[in-house]
C-alpha cells in the first residue's frame, strides 16, 4: 500500500475531526476507530516503514496522550516525579457533573448518543477553562481528575487568572446553553426537535423555572505522601469529597453551600451513619420493619436496616418520573432515594488496588517519560554528510517503531487487567477487526448492574459501621448533637490502618462482579481467537472469529444462548456476523467500513434498550443476532 498520508489521514491522528465523515456519525468516535484502524492495516500490510518519521513521531505523541490518560494515578504519579515531598501538600481534585443529571440526558431529554457526543464538547468545553497551575489528570464521562489548589484562587476576569470554581460553573452554564446549536446539526434517530426544545428550555436562565441548571460539584484531597498507594487514595477522596458536595447541595444544606468539599473521614463516615440512623428511627417498629416498608427494606441479620434488591432496579427504572405511580408510593421512592444517594456517595471510578495494578502504573510512568525523552531529543545534531543523515533517520525511524510498538502493547490492556492479559480495550478490539474471515462482533450488556453494585456498596459502608463500632439502637433515641458526638468519638479511635483498607477496597465488589463476568464469557463463547474490549464499564464489546459466514453464525448463537439459559449469566447480547475486514482492499474504502462498525455499535446500542425496555427477564430470549456483508 502506498504511503497515504494525504488521503484519509487515518494514521496520524486519533483525535483530529473528520469533516468528510457523513452527519449521523458520531465524529469523534470516527476519528478514534479511523486512528486505530490505520495503523492495524499499516501493521497487517507491512506498511509501517512507508511512514515518514515526522508522521511517526506525531503518530507517537498522539499515543502518548493516551498513556497519560490511561489511569488518573499514571498522571499523578508523572506529575510527582518534580514534586518536592516537603514542600506544601499537593492537592488533587475531582470535578463531577451534577446537573443536568445523566441519566435525565439519557433516558429523558436526549438520549444515549446525543447525551455522549453532548459531553464531548463538555469535556472540551472545561479543558479551555482550566488553565494555570490546574494539571488535568484524566476525563471520564461523569467529569474528571486534576492537581492544583482551587481554594486559593480568585476570578478578577483577566486571560492570566488561573481558576475560580463560580467562573467554571459559570462557564459550564453557558456550554450547556449554546451547545444545543451544536447538537441541532446532528442527524441522529433519538435528536428530535422536541427533545431539543425540551433541553433547551430546562437549561435556559431566562425561564421562570430553571428545572436542571448546569452545574459542577468538586472534591479536594491532599496528599500527605508521595507513593502510589497513597496517590490512590487521594484520587479516590477527592472524588467522594465531590459526591459528598454535590449529595449536600441537593439536600437540606440548600444550594447556596459552596462548590468545593474537602475530603475528611469525619464528613464521609458521619453523613453515612446519619442515613442509617434515620432509617433505623424510621423504619424499625417492635425490633421489625415496617409491614408496609417490607418491599423496599429489610432487616439483616446484625440489626442494620439493607435495600430491598428489588426495590433498587424499581427505582433506577423510575428515575425520578413517578407521574405513574400512586402519590403515597412516590413519596415512598422519594424517601427510599435518600439513603439510596447517600450510599453512592462513595461510589467512585476506579480499578482495585491490586500489586499487579501498582506495577502496570509504575511500567506505563517508565514508557512514558522514555517517549517524552525520545521526542524531545534532535534528531540530527550539526552539519552531516547525506550517507550519516540517511542513517541516523534510519536510526530513528527504527526507535521511534520500537516506541510505537511498546505504547500499543499497553494501550491494547486495560489498566483493570490482572495480568491475565484478558481485559482488552477499543485498541484491541479494532485490531481484531483487521484479521480476515468471518466474525461474531458481540455487544454485551451486564443486567441490573447498577442495582448490584449498590448493594454491594451498602455491604462496604456497612463494614464501615462494624469497624467504627458505632451503636445504633443504644444511640437510638439520643439527641443529633450526642450522635454526631458520638460518630466523631468513634471515628477518633478507630484503628486507622484497619480502616484505610476498608476504605481503599470501597466499590472493589462491582469490578470484580464485571470482571468474573466478562471471564465467565470469554471462556465459554470464546471461539479460541477471541478479544474483549472491557473498557466501558458494565459494557463488554467482543471480536470472535467463526469459520464460516452462514453456516457457523447459527452455532455462535446457539451456543451463546445456552451459556447465558443454562449458567444464568446475567447479559444482554446484540451480535452481528459479518465479514468486516479493515486491512484489505484498497483505503479509500476505509471510510466506509467505519461508518458500518459505528451502525453495528448503533444496533447493539437498540438492542439493549429495546430488550431492557421490555423489562426481559427471559434468559433464552435476551439475544439478538442479525447477518450483514462488509461494504464494498
Amino acid at each position: 500500500m502506498a504511503n497515504s498520508d494525504s488521503q484519509l489521514e487515518l494514521f496520524p491522528h486519533n483525535d483530529q475531526r473528520d469533516n468528510s465523515a457523513k452527519g449521523e456519525v458520531d465524529r469523534v468516535l470516527f476519528a478514534e476507530i479511523a486512528g486505530w484502524a490505520g495503523y492495524y492495516r499499516d501493521q497487517v500490510n507491512d506498511t509501517l516503514e512507508d511512514r515518514s518519521n515526522e508522521n511517526l513521531e506525531a503518530f507517537l505523541t498522539a499515543r502518548l496522550e493516551d498513556l497519560k490518560n490511561m489511569d488518573p494515578l499514571v498522571g499523578l504519579m508523572l506529575e510527582l516525579e518534580d514534586a518536592d515531598p516537603e514542600a506544601e501538600p499537593v492537592s488533587v481534585g475531582s470535578y463531577r457533573l451534577s446537573k443536568p443529571k445523566i441519566k435525565w440526558l439519557n433516558d429523558t431529554a436526549l438520549g444515549p448518543k446525543e447525551t455522549n457526543a453532548l459531553l464531548r464538547r463538555f469535556q472540551i468545553a472545561i479543558n479551555a477553562v482550566f488553565v494555570g497551575d490546574i494539571k488535568f489528570l484524566n476525563i471520564y464521562f461523569k467529569g474528571g481528575r486534576f492537581v492544583g489548589d482551587v481554594r486559593l484562587k480568585e476570578f478578577d476576569g483577566s486571560e492570566t487568572t488561573t481558576i475560580s470554581i463560580e467562573a467554571t460553573n459559570e462557564a459550564v452554564r453557558r456550554f450547556y446553553l449554546t451547545a444545543i446549536r451544536t447538537l441541532e446539526g446532528l442527524e441522529g434517530d433519538e435528536c428530535t426537535a422536541g427533545k431539543l426544545t425540551a433541553l433547551r428550555n430546562a437549561l435556559n436562565d431566562d425561564q421562570a423555572s430553571l428545572k436542571e441548571p448546569a452545574e459542577l460539584s468538586y472534591g479536594i484531597s491532599d496528599l500527605e505522601e508521595h507513593t502510589p498507594e497513597a496517590g490512590y487514595m487521594a484520587l479516590m477522596e477527592a472524588e467522594q469529597a465531590a459526591n459528598i458536595n454535590k449529595l449536600r447541595r441537593e439536600s437540606q444544606h440548600g444550594p447556596e453551600r459552596d462548590n468545593l468539599q474537602e475530603y475528611s473521614d469525619l464528613h464521609l463516615f458521619s453523613d453515612l451513619a446519619r442515613a442509617q440512623r434515620t432509617l433505623q428511627k424510621d423504619m424499625i417498629v417492635d425490633g421489625k420493619i415496617r409491614p408496609n416498608w417490607t418491599k423496599f427494606y429489610y432487616l439483616d441479620d446484625k440489626g442494620y436496616v439493607r435495600m430491598q434488591a428489588a426495590a433498587l432496579v424499581a427505582y433506577r427504572k423510575f428515575s425520578g418520573d413517578y407521574s405513574t405511580l400512586s402519590d403515597r408510593n412516590a413519596e415512598k421512592f422519594t424517601y427510599f432515594g435518600k439513603y439510596y444517594d447517600a450510599i453512592n456517595v462513595i461510589d467512585v471510578i476506579k480499578v482495585p488496588y491490586t500489586d499487579a495494578y501498582e506495577k502496570r502504573v509504575e511500567k506505563v510512568v517508565g514508557l512514558i517519560k522514555k517517549i517524552q525523552d525520545c521526542l524531545n531529543e534532535a534528531p540530527t545534531k550539526g552539519f552531516v554528510t547525506m550517507s550519516e543523515s540517511q542513517a541516523l533517520k534510519t536510526a530513528r525511524q527504527k526507535h521511534l517503531l520500537t516506541l510505537i510498538g511498546q505504547a500499543i502493547a499497553e494501550l491494547e490492556v486495560d489498566m483493570k487487567d490482572q495480568g491475565q492479559g484478558l481485559t482488552k480495550t477499543k485498541a484491541a478490539f479494532i485490531k481484531a477487526l483487521c484479521a480476515g474471515g468471518a466474525k461474531a462482533i458481540t455487544f454485551a450488556d451486564i443486567c441490573g448492574f447498577g442495582a448490584i453494585n449498590t448493594q454491594e456498596m451498602e455491604a462496604d459502608v456497612i463494614e464501615i459501621f462494624e469497624e467504627l463500632g458505632l451503636n445504633f439502637a443504644e444511640m437510638k433515641s439520643a439527641a443529633n448533637d450526642e450522635w454526631a458526638d458520638h460518630v466523631e468519638s468513634q471515628i477518633a479511635s478507630a484503628d486507622p490502618i484497619k480502616l484505610k483498607e476498608l476504605r481503599k477496597k470501597m466499590c472493589d465488589e462491582g469490578s470484580e462482579f464485571i470482571r468474573g463476568t466478562e471471564i465467565d464469557l470469554d471462556k465459554k463463547l470464546n471461539s479460541g481467537d477471541g478479544c474483549s474490549d472491557a473498557s466501558g464499564g458494565d459494557e463488554l464489546n467482543r471480536v470472535d472469529k467463526i469459520d464460516d459466514l452462514e453456516k457457523a453464525a447459527d452455532a455462535f448463537a446457539d451456543r451463546a444462548r445456552a451459556i447465558i439459559d443454562e449458567d444464568k449469566l446475567p447479559v444482554r447480547i446484540a451480535t452481528v456476523f459479518t465479514d468486516l475486514d479493515f486491512s484489505k482492499g484498497p483505503v479509500e474504502t476505509m471510510r466506509a467500513k467505519i461508518i458500518q462498525l459505528i451502525s453495528f455499535i448503533k444496533w447493539g446500542e437498540d438492542m439493549h434498550s429495546n430488550l431492557k425496555a421490555a423489562n426481559n427477564s427471559d434468559y433464552n430470549d435476551s439475544i439478538r443476532t442479525k447477518r450483514e456483508k462488509m461494504v464494498a
